[in-house]
Protein backbone atom coordinates (compact mmCIF):
# COMPACT_ATOMS: atom_id res chain seq x y z
CA UNK A 1 0.00 0.00 0.00
CA UNK A 2 3.05 2.31 0.81
CA UNK A 3 4.54 1.64 -2.80
CA UNK A 4 1.33 2.32 -4.08
CA UNK A 5 1.18 5.69 -2.77
CA UNK A 6 4.42 6.84 -3.01
CA UNK A 7 4.34 5.60 -7.06
CA UNK A 8 0.79 7.93 -7.13
CA UNK A 9 2.72 10.70 -5.25
CA UNK A 10 5.66 10.36 -7.46
CA UNK A 11 3.51 10.34 -10.78
CA UNK A 12 1.48 13.76 -9.38
CA UNK A 13 4.77 15.71 -9.18
CA UNK A 14 5.82 14.17 -11.99
CA UNK A 15 2.32 15.36 -13.77
CA UNK A 16 2.76 18.90 -12.24
CA UNK A 17 6.55 18.79 -13.19
CA UNK A 18 5.59 18.23 -16.56
CA UNK A 19 3.06 20.87 -16.64
CA UNK A 20 5.24 23.43 -15.37
CA UNK A 21 7.32 22.65 -18.07
CA UNK A 22 4.64 23.51 -20.75
CA UNK A 23 3.86 26.00 -19.40
CA UNK A 24 7.56 27.80 -19.17
CA UNK A 25 8.07 26.35 -22.81
CA UNK A 26 4.91 28.22 -23.39
CA UNK A 27 5.34 31.41 -22.21
CA UNK A 28 9.34 31.81 -22.67
CA UNK A 29 9.80 34.99 -24.22
CA UNK A 30 7.38 37.55 -25.54
CA UNK A 31 6.05 37.88 -29.14
CA UNK A 32 7.43 41.07 -31.92
CA UNK A 33 5.16 43.93 -31.87
CA UNK A 34 2.72 43.41 -34.31
CA UNK A 35 3.08 46.66 -36.88
CA UNK A 36 -0.16 47.10 -37.25
CA UNK A 37 -0.39 47.48 -33.32
CA UNK A 38 2.25 49.93 -33.07
CA UNK A 39 0.51 52.07 -35.74
CA UNK A 40 -2.65 51.91 -33.85
CA UNK A 41 -0.60 53.57 -30.98
CA UNK A 42 0.45 56.83 -33.21
CA UNK A 43 -1.16 60.05 -33.15
CA UNK A 44 -0.99 63.08 -34.74
CA UNK A 45 -1.48 66.65 -33.28
CA UNK A 46 -4.70 68.09 -35.54
CA UNK A 47 -3.56 70.77 -38.06
CA UNK A 48 -6.27 73.51 -36.88
CA UNK A 49 -5.01 72.39 -33.02
CA UNK A 50 -4.42 76.00 -32.45
CA UNK A 51 -6.08 77.71 -35.59
CA UNK A 52 -9.31 79.34 -33.72
CA UNK A 53 -9.88 76.46 -32.28
CA UNK A 54 -12.95 76.89 -29.36
CA UNK A 55 -11.43 73.39 -27.84
CA UNK A 56 -9.08 75.97 -26.24
CA UNK A 57 -11.39 77.55 -24.59
CA UNK A 58 -13.17 74.97 -23.64
CA UNK A 59 -9.60 73.53 -22.01
CA UNK A 60 -9.35 77.20 -20.45
CA UNK A 61 -13.02 77.02 -19.05
CA UNK A 62 -12.49 77.58 -15.46
CA UNK A 63 -9.04 80.26 -16.16
CA UNK A 64 -9.53 83.42 -13.28
CA UNK A 65 -12.10 85.84 -14.33
CA UNK A 66 -9.22 87.92 -15.29
CA UNK A 67 -7.66 85.74 -17.91
CA UNK A 68 -8.14 85.33 -21.47
CA UNK A 69 -9.48 81.66 -21.67
CA UNK A 70 -8.06 80.76 -25.14
CA UNK A 71 -4.58 81.80 -24.17
CA UNK A 72 -4.98 79.72 -21.06
CA UNK A 73 -5.97 76.62 -22.75
CA UNK A 74 -3.38 77.13 -25.21
CA UNK A 75 -1.05 76.66 -22.40
CA UNK A 76 -2.56 73.51 -20.91
CA UNK A 77 -2.53 72.07 -24.52
CA UNK A 78 1.16 72.98 -24.88
CA UNK A 79 1.64 71.76 -21.02
CA UNK A 80 -0.14 68.26 -21.88
CA UNK A 81 1.80 67.92 -25.20
CA UNK A 82 4.76 68.47 -23.88
CA UNK A 83 3.63 65.68 -21.08
CA UNK A 84 2.84 63.63 -23.51
CA UNK A 85 6.27 63.89 -24.77
CA UNK A 86 8.21 62.76 -21.89
CA UNK A 87 5.91 59.91 -21.17
CA UNK A 88 6.67 58.64 -24.56
CA UNK A 89 10.31 58.81 -23.77
CA UNK A 90 10.34 57.14 -20.29
CA UNK A 91 7.16 55.21 -20.85
CA UNK A 92 6.07 56.94 -17.17
CA UNK A 93 3.01 58.85 -16.41
CA UNK A 94 3.91 62.38 -15.92
CA UNK A 95 2.86 64.36 -12.79
CA UNK A 96 -0.50 65.87 -13.20
CA UNK A 97 -1.30 69.45 -14.57
CA UNK A 98 -1.31 72.06 -12.07
CA UNK A 99 -5.14 73.06 -11.49
CA UNK A 100 -6.11 76.77 -11.99
CA UNK A 101 -4.27 79.04 -9.58
CA UNK A 102 -7.74 80.94 -8.66
CA UNK A 103 -11.17 80.52 -8.30
CA UNK A 104 -13.34 81.24 -11.64
CA UNK A 105 -16.85 82.32 -11.55
CA UNK A 106 -17.37 79.72 -14.15
CA UNK A 107 -16.98 76.85 -11.53
CA UNK A 108 -20.03 78.46 -9.54
CA UNK A 109 -22.19 75.53 -8.93
CA UNK A 110 -25.55 76.26 -8.61
CA UNK A 111 -26.80 72.79 -8.63
CA UNK A 112 -29.83 73.78 -6.21
CA UNK A 113 -31.04 76.34 -9.16
CA UNK A 114 -30.77 73.15 -12.06
CA UNK A 115 -33.11 70.69 -13.22
CA UNK A 116 -32.07 67.17 -12.04
CA UNK A 117 -33.38 65.35 -14.84
CA UNK A 118 -33.31 61.80 -12.85
CA UNK A 119 -35.87 63.02 -10.38
CA UNK A 120 -37.72 66.16 -12.13
CA UNK A 121 -40.40 64.49 -14.11
CA UNK A 122 -40.88 67.77 -16.21
CA UNK A 123 -37.47 69.94 -16.55
CA UNK A 124 -39.88 72.81 -18.48
CA UNK A 125 -41.93 73.13 -15.48
CA UNK A 126 -39.49 72.45 -12.95
CA UNK A 127 -37.69 75.76 -14.59
CA UNK A 128 -41.03 77.74 -15.06
CA UNK A 129 -41.35 77.24 -11.26
CA UNK A 130 -38.42 78.92 -10.52
CA UNK A 131 -38.16 82.51 -9.09
CA UNK A 132 -37.98 84.14 -12.48
CA UNK A 133 -36.14 87.26 -10.22
CA UNK A 134 -33.56 84.82 -9.14
CA UNK A 135 -32.72 83.11 -12.79
CA UNK A 136 -31.74 86.30 -13.69
CA UNK A 137 -29.61 87.20 -10.98
CA UNK A 138 -27.76 83.77 -12.07
CA UNK A 139 -27.75 84.72 -15.40
CA UNK A 140 -26.43 87.92 -14.72
CA UNK A 141 -23.16 85.96 -12.13
CA UNK A 142 -22.93 84.04 -14.79
CA UNK A 143 -21.80 86.21 -17.95
CA UNK A 144 -18.38 85.33 -18.01
CA UNK A 145 -19.28 81.39 -18.59
CA UNK A 146 -21.86 82.85 -21.19
CA UNK A 147 -19.26 84.56 -22.76
CA UNK A 148 -16.89 82.19 -23.07
CA UNK A 149 -19.39 79.71 -24.11
CA UNK A 150 -20.58 81.66 -27.05
CA UNK A 151 -17.08 82.00 -27.76
CA UNK A 152 -16.38 78.27 -28.29
CA UNK A 153 -19.73 78.26 -30.56
CA UNK A 154 -18.51 81.39 -32.71
CA UNK A 155 -15.04 79.55 -33.42
CA UNK A 156 -14.07 78.56 -36.54
CA UNK A 157 -12.75 75.36 -35.72
CA UNK A 158 -13.30 72.57 -33.28
CA UNK A 159 -11.23 70.08 -32.61
CA UNK A 160 -10.71 67.55 -30.04
CA UNK A 161 -6.94 67.57 -28.96
CA UNK A 162 -6.41 65.17 -26.40
CA UNK A 163 -3.09 62.89 -26.82
CA UNK A 164 -3.91 59.39 -25.96
CA UNK A 165 -1.96 58.57 -22.65
CA UNK A 166 -3.51 58.01 -19.18
CA UNK A 167 -2.93 61.32 -17.73
CA UNK A 168 -4.24 63.50 -20.07
CA UNK A 169 -5.84 67.08 -19.47
CA UNK A 170 -9.37 66.76 -18.78
CA UNK A 171 -11.58 69.66 -20.30
CA UNK A 172 -14.07 71.74 -17.93
CA UNK A 173 -16.89 70.08 -19.41
CA UNK A 174 -18.99 70.65 -15.76
CA UNK A 175 -18.84 73.98 -16.80
CA UNK A 176 -19.79 73.69 -20.44
CA UNK A 177 -23.10 71.76 -18.87
CA UNK A 178 -23.96 74.13 -17.05
CA UNK A 179 -23.52 77.26 -20.12
CA UNK A 180 -25.83 75.08 -22.07
CA UNK A 181 -28.32 74.38 -19.20
CA UNK A 182 -28.34 78.32 -18.50
CA UNK A 183 -29.24 78.93 -22.36
CA UNK A 184 -31.78 75.77 -21.73
CA UNK A 185 -33.55 78.22 -18.92
CA UNK A 186 -33.05 81.25 -21.22
CA UNK A 187 -34.59 79.77 -23.91
CA UNK A 188 -38.11 78.21 -22.06
CA UNK A 189 -38.17 81.61 -20.38
CA UNK A 190 -38.65 83.48 -23.73
CA UNK A 191 -40.85 80.80 -24.95
CA UNK A 192 -43.41 81.32 -21.81
CA UNK A 193 -43.08 84.90 -22.13
CA UNK A 194 -44.62 84.81 -26.00
CA UNK A 195 -41.00 85.02 -27.89
CA UNK A 196 -41.94 81.72 -28.96
CA UNK A 197 -39.03 82.25 -32.59
CA UNK A 198 -36.42 84.36 -30.34
CA UNK A 199 -36.83 81.31 -28.19
CA UNK A 200 -36.57 78.61 -30.77
CA UNK A 201 -33.45 79.80 -32.37
CA UNK A 202 -31.73 80.19 -28.71
CA UNK A 203 -32.58 76.77 -28.03
CA UNK A 204 -31.37 75.62 -31.32
CA UNK A 205 -28.26 77.46 -31.56
CA UNK A 206 -27.49 75.62 -28.54
CA UNK A 207 -28.22 72.34 -29.36
CA UNK A 208 -26.27 72.33 -32.41
CA UNK A 209 -23.34 73.05 -30.39
CA UNK A 210 -23.51 69.86 -28.94
CA UNK A 211 -23.83 67.88 -32.02
CA UNK A 212 -20.93 70.03 -33.01
CA UNK A 213 -19.12 68.25 -30.24
CA UNK A 214 -20.44 64.64 -30.80
CA UNK A 215 -18.83 65.14 -34.11
CA UNK A 216 -15.58 66.25 -33.29
CA UNK A 217 -15.06 64.40 -30.30
CA UNK A 218 -12.11 62.46 -30.50
CA UNK A 219 -11.84 60.59 -27.57
CA UNK A 220 -14.84 58.65 -25.45
CA UNK A 221 -15.15 61.49 -22.45
CA UNK A 222 -15.67 63.98 -24.99
CA UNK A 223 -17.80 61.80 -26.88
CA UNK A 224 -20.45 60.62 -23.59
CA UNK A 225 -20.38 64.19 -22.67
CA UNK A 226 -21.33 65.18 -26.18
CA UNK A 227 -24.09 62.30 -25.97
CA UNK A 228 -25.79 63.49 -22.37
CA UNK A 229 -26.22 66.74 -24.07
CA UNK A 230 -28.11 65.55 -26.74
CA UNK A 231 -30.59 64.08 -24.52
CA UNK A 232 -30.87 67.01 -22.42
CA UNK A 233 -31.64 69.07 -25.48
CA UNK A 234 -34.02 66.07 -26.69
CA UNK A 235 -35.91 66.46 -23.41
CA UNK A 236 -36.30 70.02 -23.05
CA UNK A 237 -37.45 69.82 -26.45
CA UNK A 238 -39.87 67.02 -26.12
CA UNK A 239 -41.45 69.09 -22.91
CA UNK A 240 -41.71 72.23 -24.95
CA UNK A 241 -43.35 70.34 -27.76
CA UNK A 242 -46.37 69.34 -25.28
CA UNK A 243 -46.47 72.56 -23.14
CA UNK A 244 -46.34 75.36 -26.37
CA UNK A 245 -47.77 73.78 -29.50
CA UNK A 246 -46.29 77.05 -31.06
CA UNK A 247 -42.94 75.94 -30.79
CA UNK A 248 -43.90 72.86 -33.28
CA UNK A 249 -45.00 75.73 -35.74
CA UNK A 250 -41.29 77.11 -36.44
CA UNK A 251 -40.23 72.73 -37.66
CA UNK A 252 -37.92 73.75 -40.04
CA UNK A 253 -36.21 76.16 -37.77
CA UNK A 254 -35.67 72.99 -35.39
CA UNK A 255 -35.37 70.29 -38.19
CA UNK A 256 -31.36 70.67 -37.99
CA UNK A 257 -31.36 69.34 -34.37
CA UNK A 258 -33.73 66.46 -35.10
CA UNK A 259 -31.48 65.15 -37.98
CA UNK A 260 -30.38 61.62 -37.75
CA UNK A 261 -27.24 60.47 -35.58
CA UNK A 262 -26.87 57.02 -37.49
CA UNK A 263 -24.71 58.76 -40.30
CA UNK A 264 -20.97 57.92 -40.33
CA UNK A 265 -20.81 61.53 -39.04
CA UNK A 266 -21.64 61.00 -35.76
CA UNK A 267 -20.09 57.11 -35.58
CA UNK A 268 -18.29 56.32 -32.24
CA UNK A 269 -15.42 54.62 -34.08
CA UNK A 270 -13.14 57.44 -33.70
CA UNK A 271 -13.65 57.79 -29.36
CA UNK A 272 -12.94 54.27 -29.32
CA UNK A 273 -9.97 54.05 -31.32
CA UNK A 274 -8.33 56.77 -29.04
CA UNK A 275 -9.67 54.94 -26.25
CA UNK A 276 -7.55 51.56 -27.95
CA UNK A 277 -4.26 53.82 -28.49
CA UNK A 278 -5.31 55.04 -24.82
CA UNK A 279 -4.71 51.22 -23.34
CA UNK A 280 -2.03 50.41 -25.93
CA UNK A 281 0.01 52.91 -24.99
CA UNK A 282 -0.21 52.06 -21.20
CA UNK A 283 0.06 48.46 -21.91
CA UNK A 284 3.14 48.89 -24.01
CA UNK A 285 5.12 50.91 -20.88
CA UNK A 286 4.51 47.69 -18.81
CA UNK A 287 7.75 46.45 -20.54
CA UNK A 288 9.25 49.31 -19.40
CA UNK A 289 8.44 48.30 -15.55
CA UNK A 290 10.65 45.48 -15.40
CA UNK A 291 13.26 47.90 -14.25
CA UNK A 292 15.84 47.56 -17.65
CA UNK A 293 14.76 49.77 -20.30
CA UNK A 294 17.55 48.42 -22.33
CA UNK A 295 16.69 44.77 -22.75
CA UNK A 296 12.94 45.96 -22.88
CA UNK A 297 13.72 48.33 -25.79
CA UNK A 298 15.09 44.54 -27.49
CA UNK A 299 11.15 43.31 -26.81
CA UNK A 300 11.47 40.10 -25.14
CA UNK A 301 13.27 40.78 -21.81
CA UNK A 302 15.03 36.96 -22.39
CA UNK A 303 17.44 37.74 -19.29
CA UNK A 304 14.53 37.37 -17.07
CA UNK A 305 11.51 35.12 -16.24
CA UNK A 306 9.43 38.41 -16.45
CA UNK A 307 7.37 36.74 -19.35
CA UNK A 308 6.48 34.12 -17.43
CA UNK A 309 3.96 36.33 -15.57
CA UNK A 310 3.59 39.37 -18.45
CA UNK A 311 4.37 39.57 -22.15
CA UNK A 312 3.81 43.01 -23.09
CA UNK A 313 4.01 42.80 -26.69
CA UNK A 314 1.72 39.62 -26.53
CA UNK A 315 -0.66 41.59 -24.62
CA UNK A 316 -0.45 44.90 -26.45
CA UNK A 317 -1.28 42.30 -29.75
CA UNK A 318 -4.45 40.79 -28.06
CA UNK A 319 -5.64 43.85 -26.91
CA UNK A 320 -5.84 45.51 -30.50
CA UNK A 321 -7.18 42.39 -31.84
CA UNK A 322 -10.02 42.87 -28.76
CA UNK A 323 -10.96 46.15 -29.72
CA UNK A 324 -11.14 44.78 -33.45
CA UNK A 325 -14.06 42.13 -32.34
CA UNK A 326 -15.59 45.63 -30.31
CA UNK A 327 -15.04 48.05 -33.02
CA UNK A 328 -16.78 45.30 -35.63
CA UNK A 329 -20.08 45.53 -32.79
CA UNK A 330 -19.87 49.48 -32.82
CA UNK A 331 -20.38 49.99 -36.92
CA UNK A 332 -22.92 47.06 -37.24
CA UNK A 333 -26.27 48.98 -38.32
CA UNK A 334 -28.57 48.96 -34.84
CA UNK A 335 -31.05 46.56 -35.82
CA UNK A 336 -28.15 43.99 -36.60
CA UNK A 337 -26.32 44.57 -32.99
CA UNK A 338 -27.76 41.90 -31.14
CA UNK A 339 -26.10 39.70 -33.63
CA UNK A 340 -23.01 41.69 -33.97
CA UNK A 341 -22.47 41.54 -30.45
CA UNK A 342 -22.72 37.95 -30.14
CA UNK A 343 -20.07 37.61 -32.72
CA UNK A 344 -18.16 40.21 -31.02
CA UNK A 345 -18.17 38.14 -27.64
CA UNK A 346 -17.67 34.74 -29.87
CA UNK A 347 -14.34 36.64 -31.32
CA UNK A 348 -13.08 37.34 -27.77
CA UNK A 349 -13.30 34.08 -26.61
CA UNK A 350 -12.01 32.98 -29.32
CA UNK A 351 -8.66 34.98 -28.45
CA UNK A 352 -8.40 33.94 -25.38
CA UNK A 353 -7.33 30.65 -26.53
CA UNK A 354 -7.28 27.47 -23.49
CA UNK A 355 -8.01 27.85 -20.39
CA UNK A 356 -11.12 29.42 -17.91
CA UNK A 357 -11.09 32.52 -16.86
CA UNK A 358 -9.48 33.38 -15.33
CA UNK A 359 -6.50 30.81 -15.72
CA UNK A 360 -5.00 31.04 -18.95
CA UNK A 361 -2.24 28.62 -20.56
CA UNK A 362 -0.74 31.22 -22.60
CA UNK A 363 -0.06 35.30 -21.27
CA UNK A 364 -2.19 34.45 -18.61
CA UNK A 365 -1.80 37.99 -16.34
CA UNK A 366 -1.81 39.62 -20.01
CA UNK A 367 -5.25 38.03 -20.86
CA UNK A 368 -6.61 38.94 -17.29
CA UNK A 369 -5.55 42.48 -17.78
CA UNK A 370 -7.85 42.42 -21.08
CA UNK A 371 -10.54 40.65 -20.56
CA UNK A 372 -11.30 40.89 -16.48
CA UNK A 373 -10.73 44.43 -16.54
CA UNK A 374 -12.01 45.26 -20.04
CA UNK A 375 -15.12 48.17 -19.71
CA UNK A 376 -18.12 46.96 -20.58
CA UNK A 377 -17.57 49.45 -24.16
CA UNK A 378 -21.37 47.64 -25.27
CA UNK A 379 -22.86 50.25 -23.05
CA UNK A 380 -21.58 52.88 -24.72
CA UNK A 381 -22.75 51.85 -28.10
CA UNK A 382 -26.06 51.10 -26.95
CA UNK A 383 -26.34 54.45 -24.79
CA UNK A 384 -25.58 56.28 -28.78
CA UNK A 385 -28.18 53.91 -30.63
CA UNK A 386 -30.69 54.93 -27.56
CA UNK A 387 -30.09 58.83 -28.19
CA UNK A 388 -30.28 58.19 -31.94
CA UNK A 389 -33.44 56.61 -31.37
CA UNK A 390 -34.23 59.08 -28.84
CA UNK A 391 -33.91 61.87 -31.41
CA UNK A 392 -36.16 60.05 -34.19
CA UNK A 393 -38.95 60.32 -31.29
CA UNK A 394 -38.91 63.65 -31.09
CA UNK A 395 -38.77 64.16 -34.32
CA UNK A 396 -41.96 61.84 -34.66
CA UNK A 397 -43.45 64.07 -32.28
CA UNK A 398 -42.96 66.74 -33.52
CA UNK A 399 -44.58 66.09 -36.84
CA UNK A 400 -47.90 64.90 -34.90
CA UNK A 401 -47.96 68.03 -32.95
CA UNK A 402 -47.03 70.24 -35.94
CA UNK A 403 -49.93 68.66 -37.93
CA UNK A 404 -52.37 68.62 -35.30
CA UNK A 405 -52.93 64.70 -35.82
CA UNK A 406 -55.40 63.40 -33.62
CA UNK A 407 -54.87 61.12 -30.44
CA UNK A 408 -57.03 58.48 -32.52
CA UNK A 409 -55.60 58.36 -35.54
CA UNK A 410 -51.85 58.10 -34.33
CA UNK A 411 -51.90 54.14 -34.53
CA UNK A 412 -52.60 54.60 -37.90
CA UNK A 413 -49.78 57.27 -38.59
CA UNK A 414 -46.92 55.11 -36.76
CA UNK A 415 -47.88 52.37 -38.35
CA UNK A 416 -47.14 53.81 -41.66
CA UNK A 417 -44.29 55.68 -40.32
CA UNK A 418 -40.90 56.43 -42.76
CA UNK A 419 -37.90 54.32 -41.64
CA UNK A 420 -36.48 57.19 -40.24
CA UNK A 421 -38.86 57.32 -37.43
CA UNK A 422 -39.35 53.81 -36.65
CA UNK A 423 -37.83 51.80 -33.36
CA UNK A 424 -34.23 51.63 -34.36
CA UNK A 425 -33.74 48.09 -32.26
CA UNK A 426 -36.53 46.61 -33.68
CA UNK A 427 -37.33 48.46 -37.16
CA UNK A 428 -41.06 48.43 -36.24
CA UNK A 429 -42.85 51.32 -35.19
CA UNK A 430 -42.63 53.07 -32.11
CA UNK A 431 -44.96 52.28 -29.58
CA UNK A 432 -48.39 54.15 -28.58
CA UNK A 433 -49.57 54.53 -24.75
CA UNK A 434 -52.99 56.15 -25.48
CA UNK A 435 -53.74 56.40 -21.74
CA UNK A 436 -50.56 58.64 -21.24
CA UNK A 437 -51.17 59.91 -24.91
CA UNK A 438 -47.02 58.98 -25.28
CA UNK A 439 -45.33 57.52 -28.29
CA UNK A 440 -42.38 55.49 -26.98
CA UNK A 441 -39.37 53.08 -27.70
CA UNK A 442 -37.56 50.71 -24.91
CA UNK A 443 -33.88 52.23 -25.29
CA UNK A 444 -31.14 49.56 -23.47
CA UNK A 445 -29.31 51.86 -21.31
CA UNK A 446 -30.93 53.80 -18.11
CA UNK A 447 -30.40 57.16 -18.54
CA UNK A 448 -29.93 59.96 -16.02
CA UNK A 449 -30.82 62.43 -18.34
CA UNK A 450 -34.47 60.50 -18.20
CA UNK A 451 -36.93 61.02 -15.18
CA UNK A 452 -36.18 57.70 -12.90
CA UNK A 453 -33.03 57.07 -14.75
CA UNK A 454 -35.52 55.08 -17.07
CA UNK A 455 -34.18 53.71 -20.22
CA UNK A 456 -38.06 53.51 -21.91
CA UNK A 457 -37.98 56.69 -23.86
CA UNK A 458 -41.07 58.78 -24.43
CA UNK A 459 -42.34 61.80 -26.07
CA UNK A 460 -46.01 63.14 -24.86
CA UNK A 461 -48.62 63.65 -27.55
CA UNK A 462 -51.72 65.50 -25.33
Amino acid sequence: MKKIILRGLSILLACVALLFVIFIAVNWGDDPLRPEVEAAMHWELPANAFDDNGYLILLGMNAPDDKDAAQAGRLKLESDLARYQQFLQTHKSPEPSIPDPSHSTCATDWKEMRCDYKKEQNCVEFYLGQDANKQTALRASQQLLLARFKAIRQSKNYSDVMPPFIAAEIPGYSPLVNATELEHIQSIAEISNGKVLEGVQRFVENAMFARRLLKESSSLISYMVAISMVQRDMRILSELIKKYPAVASHKGILQPVLASLSTNDFAIRNAFLHERATVLQLMNSLKYEAGNAQVAEEGVLKSSLVTLILQPNSTANLHYDWWGAILKAAEAPVHQFDDALVRSRQEKAELLGVGIQPFYVKNPTGKILVSVAEIEYEKYIERKFDTDGYVRLVALQLKIISEHTPSTDVPDLLKKSDPEWVDPYTLKPMAWDAANGEIAFQGRQPSNRMWNGDSRYRAGIK
